[in-house]
């Protein structure tokens, strides 16, 4: 079984986390990270923005755990600790609850659903173009009717924290 493909994405999360280029994450990072997605978003400190800031420190605690480090993680450690922990009970409930905070941040309407603008000014705060995210957008949009539900949200998620299908859908979830 390769896991080439689970350890480029591992390492481009490590990559977009990395606020400051400087090899190494810390929890501080993940937790600017969420909180620039707020920010852009037009939802800073609201109840979604601290949901989504309390699941992503969730997710940190757990690969820190996985390390045995709470304080700085190299990419190697990064990747080597999402790689053992992505099957397990414990990080399903947690990137479960990571993934839905996240639906629920970049939905601006509050209908349930997001829309391709919606989509696009989440992947805009994380540096992507319009015209990549409108591509990733269509790759999860997998019943073609123009919006991400919640479900098509939780499957691109579980693609691309679990697939190794280079061809996944989910790969562009990031």
């Amino acid at each position: 079984m390769t896991t080439a493909v689970l350890d480029r994405k591992y390492q481009k999360l490590f990559t977009n986390y990395d606020s400051d280029g400087d090899g190494f994450i810390a929890r501080a990072e993940l937790e600017e990270s969420s909180s620039r997605l707020s920010r852009e978003l037009g939802e800073e400190g609201s109840p979604k923005a601290r949901r989504h800031v309390a699941a992503t420190t969730r997710y940190w605690d757990l690969i820190a755990q996985q390390i045995g480090t709470p304080e700085r993680i190299r990419a190697d450690q990064w990747v080597s600790a999402a790689r053992q922990i992505a099957r397990t009970p414990e990080f399903a409930r947690v990137i479960t609850e990571l993934i839905d905070a996240t639906h629920d941040l970049c939905d601006a309407d509050g209908d349930g659903e997001i829309s391709l603008e919606e989509f696009r000014a989440a992947h805009r705060a994380s540096g992507a173009s319009d015209a990549d995210a409108a591509k990733a957008f269509k790759r999860m949009d997998t019943n073609g009717d123009g919006r991400i539900s919640r479900s098509e949200t939780a499957k691109a998620a579980h693609e691309y924290f679990t697939s190794e299908d280079p061809k996944a859908a989910g790969n562009s979830f990031f």
